[in-house]
């Protein structure tokens, strides 16, 4: 009943979009100590869903770890379906895709990531496009994600998909990580990636070149493909930009200031891929 004292309880209810039943079925239940404890840990979940409603239970338990707060992932996902909230959106099921490019015009397709043990940054990047719409048409998003920190190291966006746009994402990545000799860089077989222009800088930077392999494709690049449905679900959202510029500005700020510095990831134990980054092995 904190701060019963100074607002009413309906209207704080009605402000956090929870019920008051839920509410009070929380504060009312079991003896005194547990009462209490799930009364707190009920408002400080509805406060976290408050500030950002696209967040489930497995990340609100991360959260509420990252406070101190021992609780099951189950028992938050239990308490959040009696107070009748939930993620604002749901994940689809991802459905791999199959290549058609035929394997014996392909010699060089080698998936050369797959078996890595990445046990440091820039041992391999993934990179792929993705569609922006804006009401001058489409434009394109071209991303490279370290696999180590999940860190998106470069982003660029174009209204061409022509093989510049991914080169001048590379050339960002290789300046932000201070040019690593040997890194991988995984894609698709799109013909940007194919391309001479991209395979001629990647061999002239010391890049290895790993593709998905013939009769794959998002299955093979999954990590990279979970990312944009995350930007797609949580930053996009059906939006259709002014511009380029306009996109850029929403999609980048995004990308640098949410999903990198302050969106917990699940495969990084619940930390940011930059604070994952400077826990495992120090700012760099």
């Amino acid at each position: 009943m904190q701060n019963s004292d100074r607002y009413d309880i309906s209207l704080m209810c009605e402000c956090l979009n929870v019920s008051r039943a839920g509410f009070y079925r929380f504060f009312y239940a079991g003896d005194s100590g547990r009462k209490e404890r799930k009364a707190s840990i009920c408002m400080r979940i509805v406060s976290i869903h408050a500030s950002d409603p696209l967040l489930g239970a497995p990340r609100i338990t991360l959260l509420l770890h990252g406070e101190g707060i021992q609780i099951a992932q189950s028992t938050v996902s239990l308490y959040m379906k009696e107070l009748g909230i939930a993620a604002a959106t749901t994940q689809k099921r991802f459905r791999p895709k199959r290549s058609k490019l035929p394997a014996a015009s392909s010699p060089a397709i080698v998936n050369r990531a797959k078996n890595v043990l990445i046990s440091s940054p820039d041992a391999v990047w993934t990179t792929d496009i993705t569609y922006i719409r804006t009401k001058a048409g489409w434009a394109y998003l071209s991303t490279i994600i370290d696999q180590f920190s999940r860190r998106v190291i470069a982003m660029r966006m174009s209204y061409s998909m022509a093989s510049r746009l991914c080169c001048d994402t590379l050339e960002d990545a290789l300046r932000e990580r201070s040019y690593p000799v040997g890194v991988i860089i995984h894609s698709d077989k799109g013909s940007q990636y194919r391309s001479s222009a991209f395979v001629n800088l990647a061999e002239k930077r010391s890049v290895i070149q790993s593709f998905t392999s013939i009769g794959h494709s998002c299955d093979e690049n999954a990590a990279q493909e979970s990312f944009h449905s995350t930007l797609k679900r949580e930053c996009v959202r059906g939006m259709v930009f002014a511009d380029l510029e306009h996109a850029q500005r929403v999609i980048f700020r995004w990308i640098g200031g949410y999903y990198n510095n302050s969106r917990p990831h699940t495969a990084l134990g619940g930390l940011t891929p930059v604070a994952f980054e400077s826990t495992i092995i120090g700012d760099f």
